[in-house]
């Protein structure tokens, strides 16, 4: 029986065509640099024989499987043993055996050992990114899958990558990513490793405001803001201050400039502005604050004035144009005390209550017009009567 001390395979696909001495040509294959537990051998008929002979051999001469074949090929039925083994194979016919072919190496290894993704991670990754994973034992090869965190199928799978590194050859579409790498040899794949979640591009720059500002601004104001690096789209919220209502929420905006198709009423309002793309959004940008119309005057005081007021006196003044309600208050001078308030009123008069038979000798009063952002006021000192 023949015994061959161990060698080591070749780094690259190969096959051995064997001589038996007085037999035709026979010829053996392996698979790749490390073969399966249960590797399929194969050979070349050989002319006049009725079977053959299977030999394989431990390094140390034992052996590990001996079995009568008919046939050119054979696969065992159990698993080899893991390492170096030798094979030889040869022709029989009518009980008479040919001689021993050259001996084949295989070399026999488990499945790989586990994997993990090192790159990319985080945000901010170019459209080519280079990833890098940890050797794993017995492997031949890597498989990488990247897969859209949104969901739809693979944007990059690549199997029989040779090292621990890969860069696409083409460009990964924007956004966030689950990577995976197991390993490959003959025997089978290692497991997937944990996913690896990395980003291509990140999110947009927080834009700033342009416009509107101030007051007086039209019933259809051109709202303005710079351009954010990133951005595919804006989304664009305006909430008028009086009510809390939004009136405007507009998004899937991709201009830097937005001008509604409706009048917006006079008043204040608060506007803000946040960039998007396929990463997710910005910060909103700082609340922009801005009028709609015109603040009014300041009014007129017709009313108490002078000294020798009565006690419940008619407060009145003149009519403002543009202006949609009143705010009075009156001061006791003396130590700031406010005696009479009243907002939000519409008329141009009032007649103030009982509060005012308390025993004082001077008061303030102030009308305080109120339209969009601001308001105007004024003074006058009058004199009450006393009791």
């Amino acid at each position: 029986m023949p015994g061959q001390e161990s060698q080591t395979p070749p780094e690259t696909n190969w096959s051995a065509t064997l001589l038996i001495r007085g037999c035709s040509v026979l010829e053996f294959r392996s698979s790749p640099v490390r073969t399966a537990a249960r590797p399929t051998l194969t050979w070349t008929a050989v002319a006049g024989a009725t079977g053959y002979q299977i030999v394989i051999l431990a390094p140390a001469g034992v052996d590990v499987l001996e079995q009568d074949v008919q046939g050119t090929s054979f696969t065992p039925d159990n698993d080899l043993p893991a390492g170096h083994l030798i094979a030889f194979v040869r022709a029989v016919a009518n009980g008479t055996a040919g001689d021993w072919s050259l001996p084949l190496l295989l070399n026999v290894g488990p499945r790989p050992g586990p994997t993990m993704l090192t790159a990319p991670s985080g945000q901010g990754n170019p459209v080519r990114p280079e990833f890098q994973w940890t050797a794993a034992a017995n492997a031949d090869s890597y498989h990488l899958l990247v897969l859209p965190v949104a969901g739809g199928p693979p944007v990059l799978n690549e199997t029989g990558i040779v090292g621990t590194s890969f860069i696409p050859t083409s460009d990964l579409p924007l956004g966030e990513m689950f990577a995976f790498i197991r390993a490959e040899n003959p025997l089978g794949t290692g497991d997937w490793s944990p996913a690896a979640i990395f980003a291509v591009g990140a999110r947009p720059n927080t834009p700033t405001w342009i416009g509107p500002t101030g007051l007086g601004n039209p019933v259809r104001p051109t709202f303005e803001w710079t351009a954010s690096a990133g951005a595919t789209g804006y989304e664009l919220n305006i909430i008028r201050l009086s009510d809390g209502v939004v009136v405007i929420n507009e998004s899937g905006l991709t201009t830097t400039s937005f001008t509604p198709a409706v009048d917006l009423t006079s008043g204040a309002y608060s506007a803000y502005i946040r960039a998007t793309n396929d990463l997710g959004n910005s910060d909103w940008a700082a609340a922009n604050r801005f009028g709609v119309g015109a603040r009014p005057e300041a009014p007129e005081i017709l009313s108490p004035l002078g000294d020798g007021i009565s006690i419940r006196p008619t407060f009145s003044w003149n009519a403002v144009p543009g202006a949609e309600t009143y705010s009075v208050y009156v001061l006791r001078l003396d130590d700031g005390a406010v005696v009479l308030s009243q907002q939000g009123f519409a008329g141009t008069s009032l007649d103030a209550p009982l509060i005012f038979s308390w025993v004082f000798t001077a008061c303030g009063f102030a009308l305080i017009t109120q339209w969009a952002l601001a308001t105007g006021a004024i003074q006058q000192r009058f004199e009450c009567e006393r009791f």
